[in-house]
């Protein structure tokens, strides 16, 4: 048997959205894919300027090992090479306007997740501070309820000697404006 483990991120009271953004992979996807086509612009407009390349090789000409560390038997090769692009008829700048142009595309793409992620986080924390008013009201009614059970309870003698309806009635508007809804007394 397997047991799948959930992790529920708990939302902290005065949670900055910002830093739950940080979290979302969605932007972390958006802002990766932005960052890959501006490094492409890069890697085109390097295609702009001469490539310059050099090789080197090293050989041993001995099969003797008594003459290896003479002069004589190491032989060093070296050559260079430079291209520039002369005739490309402007192929090169096509393709660094295409990245920018790509690189664009990429920065609205961004944007707009991100304004997708912040409404998503608005909204939630939303729901959460009403979820909490909603719990704090239900306590005050559980509260208010259990006060006056307590009333009731500990002062028996008032229910004997006197009608208990005017007084609990009297202390409706208390408790109303506690959990904020209107009494009708009438």
């Amino acid at each position: 048997e397997r047991s799948l483990k959930i992790d529920r991120t708990r939302v902290e009271e005065g949670l900055a959205p910002a830093s739950l953004l940080r979290r979302r992979p969605d932007i972390a996807v958006a802002e990766a894919q932005l960052y890959a086509a501006n490094a492409k612009i890069g890697v085109q407009t390097a295609g702009l300027f001469p490539d310059v390349s050099l090789t080197g090789i090293v050989e041993l000409l001995t099969g003797n090992l008594s003459k290896l560390i003479l002069t004589d038997s190491i032989q060093a090769v070296e050559q260079g090479q430079v291209s520039f692009p002369i005739l490309d008829f402007g192929r090169s700048k096509t393709l660094v306007g295409q990245a920018k142009a790509s690189a664009d595309e990429s920065y609205l793409t961004c944007q707009r997740t991100v304004l997708v992620a912040m409404n998503d986080t608005e909204t939630a924390l939303s729901q959460v501070a009403t979820a909490r008013r909603a719990r704090d009201t239900e306590a005050a009614i559980v509260e208010n309820a259990a006060s006056a059970l307590q009333y009731l309870v500990e002062f028996p003698w008032r229910a004997r000697n006197r009608d208990v309806l005017p007084e609990l009635v009297g202390q409706l508007p208390r408790i109303s404006t506690t959990i904020d809804v209107e009494v009708d007394t009438a």
